[in-house]
């Protein structure tokens, strides 16, 4: 019996900013292919084809996009990723705006092409069970997501991630928990990290800071709109 053939999301990374280069978005997609194939996928979240598309180049029908631009469309938000009008699934980073936050464009490209892997129609839910039920949305990055807490391929610095049994609770024997490393147990959030969560019959969805946490980083801060929109695709139709 023949291998079943597996289809991979085939996304395409567009670079329409004016403040990086095409060589650069060229090696940030050979980096992102790296961790998607040799970390992400191998522990238990999807693959994906990557390749790199200038400002002008038509997409194959059916093609993923994410797409590099100058000055966010929402305030001071870094990146985020929905559906086009078609279901099909479409990010945003913002380089100008990332810079303008001290922070690296290609960490957030990593944080929503993995997001986007992980949960492309952004509905995924875990939920933990302890004495109430507490809804947990499937971000793999937000727990981890300071850019001090990703590792570098190639030169090219990309955002930790956490891992399946982060989502466990109780977790398998011997569970990693994020890619890195600086996590120890399921729900558990590293310095600048967080989760967005929701009790057992609460009507909104809210974020869970670590603690310790004086005040929103800058991620957070940028980020915020993008949370806001996530929970109401969470809660009525996708757009």
């Amino acid at each position: 019996m023949a291998a079943p053939i597996l289809h991979l999301p085939l996304v395409a990374i567009v670079n329409k900013s004016t403040i990086v280069t095409d060589d650069q978005v060229r090696a940030a997609v050979d980096a992102l292919q790296k961790q998607v194939s040799n970390d992400f996928s191998t522990v238990g979240w999807p693959d994906a084809i990557l390749f790199f598309a200038g400002a002008s180049d038509p997409l194959p029908a059916g093609a993923w996009s994410l797409i590099v631009l100058d000055d966010t469309d929402q305030a001071g938000d870094l990146g985020y990723h929905q559906t086009d009008l078609q279901g099909v699934p479409t990010g945003f980073v913002f380089a100008k705006t990332d810079a303008q936050y001290g922070l690296s464009w290609t960490v957030t490209l990593s944080h929503e092409l993995l997001e986007m892997l992980a949960d492309p129609w952004i509905f995924g839910v875990a939920e933990q069970r302890r004495d109430t039920i507490t809804s947990y949305a499937l971000e793999v990055c937000d727990p981890v997501e300071a850019d001090n807490l990703g590792y570098v391929i190639d030169g090219v610095r990309l955002s930790n991630f956490v891992c399946p049994a982060y989502f466990m609770d109780p977790p398998p024997a011997g569970a990693k928990f994020d890619h890195c490393g600086f996590l120890t147990a399921p729900f558990s959030l590293a310095p600048g990290g967080y989760l967005s969560a929701r009790p057992n019959g609460a009507p909104e969805w809210g974020q869970i800071k670590a603690r310790g946490t004086l005040a929103p980083t800058p991620r957070q801060i940028a980020r915020q709109a993008k949370r806001s929109l996530s929970r109401t695709f969470r809660r009525t139709k996708r757009s």
